[in-house]
């Protein structure tokens, strides 16, 4: 199912975004902070429901949208907190094609 698939891939995303590559807690704090202030100057990022919406599904690219605002208090704060919406989006899609049969 396409959902489910959506999922994997948000997870894999959150996963790999907190992963260090090999870089100390203290190394990869430091060059977050230094990122994220770079993109408060200059923020050019082009939403990815924009950018790939010919692609690929509005729901994978709004939880992409989603786990990259800017602001990290607007970003799922866990994973667990991503599985639960995507979870969440699957059970409606799940009632919307039962409501079809």
């Amino acid at each position: 199912m396409k959902i489910g698939l959506i999922g994997v891939v948000a997870l894999a995303l959150l996963a790999s975004a907190g992963c260090g590559g090999g870089q100390s807690a203290a190394d990869k704090a430091k060059a977050d902070l230094v990122a994220a202030n770079q993109r408060v100057d200059r923020d050019d990022y082009v939403p990815a429901r924009r950018a790939w919406g010919a692609k690929y599904s509005a729901e994978l690219l709004d939880i992409v949208d989603w786990c990259l605002r800017l602001d990290h208090l607007e970003r799922p704060q866990s994973v667990l907190a991503l599985q639960k919406t995507v979870s969440a989006q699957e059970a409606g899609l799940n009632r919307l094609l039962a409501l079809k049969d």
